[in-house]
């Protein structure tokens, strides 16, 4: 009946492990996509607001 406990406490164990591997890298996911969200929307928003009106410049060139 010991034993049976004791398996039964790193069955659960290993099911908390396991949730919580899961857990971690779903957050990891949603944070590394929010990141790069965080970086590209501001970049693309401000690259379609303003683009390069720069002349070409020849004379460095010749």
């Amino acid at each position: 009946m010991e034993t049976r406990k004791y398996e039964l406490i790193v069955e659960g164990l290993r099911m908390i492990k396991e949730g919580a591997l899961f857990v971690i890298i779903g957050s990891l996911i949603i944070s590394i996509v929010s990141v790069a969200l965080v970086f590209t929307i501001p970049f693309s928003t401000f690259l379609t607001q303003h683009p390069a009106q720069q002349p070409p410049i020849p004379h460095i060139i010749g």
